[in-house]
Order: structure tokens, then C-alpha cells, then sequence
């Protein structure tokens, strides 16, 4: 009878971080200032100090939301609490576009869909 010592299989484990784009342009980026950082939008959601801070949560309150097909706009909406509704653009699909807010279109255009940057292995 033959006896083999079992070699003891010790796990990897890896990490991988994903990134992605989405460009957020303002129509009237003196009225977004006006009305999200210093008018009362600001009472009813949370302080935002700069458009660079406001770009940040309005891309991923929009990014998390889901994509639902709507009757009345004929087409893909994502409803963002606080910045409106996006409706997709017929013509490009990685281009929403929101009804206007105080006179402020909002564009969020997806520029890299998500895409794993980095992968690195976890030492234990």
C-alpha cells in the first residue's frame, strides 16, 4: 500500500477595480451654481460646494439608477431624485439627456462603459 502525503491546496485570492466615464455637461453652468449650490435645492438634498462636487453626485445618483422604458417619452428614462428625469437619446445610446430643471438642460454621457483598470492579488 502505497501512502502519499496530500499537498494542501492554499487558495489566491485577487482584487480587480473596475472604472468608467460618464462626461456631465451643464447648459447653463451659472444657473447650475445658482440653483444647486447656493439656492435652496441645497435645503430639500445636501450641501454641495463646487460643480466638480455636483458633477461627482449627479453622476452616480444617475449611474445607480435604473433604466426604465416610459409611454410618455417614448422611450428609455432614468428618474435621478433631485436632478430630473434623463431621458435617452434616440441617436446616441450612451447620451441621456434631462427635462430641464430652473432652465438648466443637464447632458450625462456614458464616454468608457465600465471596464476593469487593475487587477492585484490579495496576500492574506
Amino acid at each position: 500500500m502505497s501512502t502519499q502525503v496530500s499537498e494542501q491546496v492554499k487558495p489566491q485570492r485577487y482584487c480587480a477595480s473596475f472604472e468608467m466615464e460618464i462626461d456631465v455637461t451643464f447648459s447653463d453652468p451659472k444657473k447650475a451654481e445658482e440653483f444647486f449650490i447656493h439656492g435652496d435645492w441645497k435645503d430639500s438634498f445636501w450641501t454641495i460646494d463646487d460643480l466638480e462636487e455636483l458633477t461627482e453626485s449627479l453622476a452616480m445618483a444617475f449611474h445607480v439608477q435604473p433604466e426604465d422604458y416610459s409611454k410618455e417619452h417614448c422611450g428609455f428614462v432614468r428618474s435621478v431624485e433631485g436632478f430630473g428625469i434623463f431621458v435617452l437619446d434616440k441617436d446616441n445610446s450612451r447620451r441621456w439627456v434631462s427635462s430641464s430643471i430652473e432652465g438648466i438642460e443637464i447632458v450625462a454621457e456614458y464616454e468608457e462603459e465600465l471596464y476593469v483598470s487593475h487587477v492585484k492579488e490579495v496576500k492574506s
